[in-house]
Formats: C-alpha cells, structure tokens, sequence
C-alpha cells in the first residue's frame, strides 16, 4: 500500500473515534484498499453520524470490513469492487462485509460490482454485544453484484 494511502487511512481511523452526533465524516474522492472500518458512536434520530461522498465516487477494494456498532449511523455512497476476502475466513451465515449489530443504522446508495468470490453476504445484520438483534435498520438503492464494465450511481 503507498504511504500516502496507509497516512490517509491511518487519518480516518483517528477521526472515527472522534464522531459525535450529527458529524460527517466526508470520504474524498478516490480509491481506498484494505480499509476496515469500525463505527462505534452513537448518532441521534435528529443527528446520524453520516459516512458519505459524492456516490460512485469512493472506491472501496481489497480486505475491506465495515463493522456499524453505534445506532443512527449510515453508510452512503461507497462503491465496492475488486475485494479479495478470503473465502476460507468468510462464514456464510457470518457477519457480512457491512455488518450492521445497531439499530436504526442505514446503508444508503452504494453498490457492490464483482467485489469477491467469498461465499458471504455483502450486507448483514448480527446480533450486538448482549444479544440483542438490532431493529429498524435501512437499506436504500444498494445495488448488488452487477457483471458490468462499469456503474453508476444516480441519487
């Protein structure tokens, strides 16, 4: 991975820890590989911690791991392709590569398009620390493994 890559990922790490109510935290336009993503904090139902860009315009790729543990949280306009999860490490009935173990988080405008051959699904929700299966959790225009040369994403 370049440097410049690994200090931009390192940034946003950083950064998620930080997020308070009703923060944003604004991928630039680009590609990000092997980002592992955990969102711990809690949004509001009045201020939901946003990870959001222009759709289409964020690439996620290689070992990616989207983990939504803080409730009012959403995932938009990420575009994921060319993953490479192992298959032998991916369960079928596990956490998928966005695992949603809050409620009311939401996954909002993004696709996956030959993203990997793992036998898992792309989105998941699991049970969190206690037990408990998150309710009201939101999926809007999330477009699955499309074989085309190329997408894109209209809002």
């Amino acid at each position: 991975m370049p440097k410049k890559s690994m200090l931009i990922i390192a940034q946003t790490y950083k950064v998620l820890n930080n997020l308070r109510p009703g923060d944003s935290l604004v991928f630039k336009k680009g590609e990000y590989k092997d980002i592992q993503l955990l969102l711990k904090q809690n949004g509001s139902s009045s201020k939901p911690i946003l990870i959001a860009e222009t759709p289409g315009s964020v690439i996620f790729c290689g070992d990616v791991k989207v983990a939504m543990y803080g409730t009012y949280t959403e995932l938009n306009g990420i575009y994921f392709t060319n993953g490479n999860r192992n298959p032998n490490q991916w369960k079928s009935h596990g956490p998928g590569l966005i695992a949603m173990y809050a409620s009311y988080c939401r996954v909002s405008n993004c696709a996956f398009n030959n993203f990997d051959e793992a036998n898992s699904a792309y989105i998941t929700t699991s049970l969190d620390e206690n037990g408990n299966v998150p309710h009201i959790v939101a999926l809007t225009i999330v477009v699955l493994r499309i074989n085309l040369p190329s997408i894109r994403l209209l809002t």
